[in-house]
């Protein structure tokens, strides 16, 4: 498979993460398969799915802390309830309190 992003880029994604996370949001906008997504990602490397993974509960918790916090309107409320309802889930699995964090290990 043809890498679509070259080393560079790849760099100013990891020093500017606001990049990605546009760049996400408009690979998402108008239409995305996320089952096919979710597919791709599982024949990646283990060591990077547990990297994305990482990535992606940080970002639940994020969206937990909004919920918290009221900072939400319908278009996002299910994010972050649902948000909020995994992270308690894995925090008592994992016996972390709130204001810890949980991250998967680099092996």
């Amino acid at each position: 498979m043809k890498k679509v992003y070259e080393y560079e880029q790849v760099q100013a994604f990891r020093e500017n993460p606001d990049q990605l996370a546009e760049l996400l949001s408009d690979v998402v906008n108008g239409g995305f398969d996320k089952e096919k997504f979710a597919e791709a990602l599982m024949r990646r490397h283990r060591t990077l799915q547990q990297q994305v993974f990482g990535m992606m509960f940080n970002a639940i918790r994020k969206w937990r802390d909004a919920w918290n916090e009221g900072s939400f309107d319908l278009r996002n409320e299910f994010t972050c309830e649902t948000s909020s309802i995994m992270a308690r889930a894995a925090e008592e699995w994992y016996g972390y309190a709130e204001d810890e964090r949980i991250t998967p290990p680099f092996i």
